[in-house]
């Protein structure tokens, strides 16, 4: 099993549905194998244990990622880690950073 996510999904709590819906486009589309851990997204069971920030988990995912999906939306635009973590993917040069927005965010 691969243990290096390649992209990171930063997302709002509140955002959970489509953020694994945007993490399932990303399997299909680039052929991931969905048993490897490719892709992190917080909200998602196989990314970590359901029921617990692990702020070590989070850091490591988005440490190891090459590419970061920073999804902004009217529920995400106020909320501190999101912010952090687009910012991180900013600041380091190996990472490509993509800021998605839906739901009506501007």
């Amino acid at each position: 099993m691969n243990n290096s996510f390649q992209v990171f999904i930063s997302h709002a709590g509140a955002d959970e549905e489509l953020a694994i819906a945007i993490k399932d486009c990303i399997t299909y589309a680039l052929r991931f194998d969905k048993q490897e851990k490719n892709i992190f997204c917080s909200s998602d069971t196989t990314s970590m244990e359901m029921g617990k920030v692990d702020v070590v988990q989070i850091t490591e995912g988005h440490r190891q990622a090459k590419v970061v999906i920073a999804l902004m939306t009217p529920n995400s635009i106020y909320r501190p880690w999101v912010i952090y973590e687009a910012g991180g993917a900013h600041f380091h040069d190996a990472k490509q950073l993509f800021v998605t927005v839906a739901n009506g965010a501007t």
